[in-house]
């Protein structure tokens, strides 16, 4: 985990960083440092990372990074779900 959160916060330079898809799972993640380390994530430990603690943003946020991938909708149904999750996010907050 401090792997991918030390490549992350690396001014987000592509270059020092790969991300590949795990075909088992699609919501697992490789990434590869420019270093040589590698670990898998999955929108879970991105979650952890930032300290994402409003559930209407985390489920935002996952369906954001699989946005059309999952299987079960198409990408306009999840898009509108992002916004639904949104506006939910912002009554959770009040």
């Amino acid at each position: 985990m401090k792997q991918i959160v030390e490549a992350l916060m690396n001014k987000y330079d592509k270059e020092d960083f790969t991300v590949t898809e795990v075909k088992q799972n699609k919501y697992h993640r490789i990434i590869n440092g420019k270093n040589g380390n590698s670990c898998i994530v999955d929108v879970y430990d991105v979650l952890k990372a930032f300290e994402v603690t409003n559930p209407a943003l985390q489920h935002l946020i996952k369906k954001a990074l699989c946005v059309g991938i999952r299987g079960h909708k198409d990408a306009s149904e999840d898009l509108q779900d992002i916004i639904d999750s949104a506006i939910r996010a912002k009554e959770l907050e009040k």
